[in-house]
C-alpha cells in the first residue's frame, strides 16, 4: 500500500514536498482504498470555511438511568451488524433484551443508577474542543455533540 506524500497534524504539517497549501488538520475520508472500506487521511485546503466546527465524539453509548436499559439492550440485540441473528433477529432480538433486561438494571442500580459513558463522553469532548480553539484558531470555536448508537442521545437525531 503506498503512502501519501503528505499527512497534516495538529499544528505542523509533515510532507515531502512543502508546496501544498493546507491548513494543520485532518479529516477522514471513508472511501474504498485498494479494494478495502478503510478510512484515510485527506488534507483540508486552507480556503475552506472558518469555525464553529462541530466535533462529533461517536460511541456505542450506555442507559444513562436504569429506566432506560431495556431500550438499550432492545437496540443493541437488534443490530445484526453487532450480533448476527440472522432471519430471527427481529424476534429474538427483543426477547434476549426483555429476559436479561431485570439482571441488567440491578447491575447499573449497583454501580449508581446508570452509565457514566455519556458524562465522561460529553467532558472529553468538551476538553478537546479546548485544547483545538487554542491549536487550531482558524477553525474555532470547536462545538463538542456526543451521539450514540444504542442510547440517548442517538446518532440518527
Amino acid at each position: 500500500m503506498a503512502m501519501r506524500s503528505s499527512l497534516t497534524l495538529p499544528g505542523r504539517i509533515i510532507s515531502q514536498n512543502s508546496s501544498h497549501n493546507v491548513r494543520p488538520a485532518t479529516r477522514l475520508v471513508n472511501r474504498p482504498l485498494n479494494g478495502y472500506g478503510f478510512a484515510t487521511a485527506a488534507s483540508v485546503p486552507k480556503k475552506s470555511s472558518k469555525g464553529p466546527t462541530a466535533m462529533v465524539l461517536l460511541n456505542m453509548g450506555g442507559p444513562s438511568k436504569v429506566s432506560e436499559v431495556e431500550s438499550f439492550l432492545s437496540r443493541l440485540f437488534a443490530d445484526a451488524d453487532l450480533i448476527p441473528l440472522g432471519p430471527l433477529q427481529k424476534y429474538l432480538g427483543p426477547l434476549i433484551a426483555r429476559r436479561r433486561t431485570p439482571k441488567i438494571q440491578k447491575q447499573y442500580s449497583d454501580i449508581g443508577g446508570g452509565s457514566p459513558i455519556r458524562k465522561w463522553s460529553e467532558y472529553q469532548c468538551e476538553e478537546m474542543c479546548k485544547i483545538l480553539d487554542e491549536i487550531s484558531p482558524e477553525t474555532a470555536p470547536h462545538k463538542p455533540y456526543v451521539a450514540f448508537r444504542y442510547a440517548d442521545p442517538l446518532t440518527e437525531e
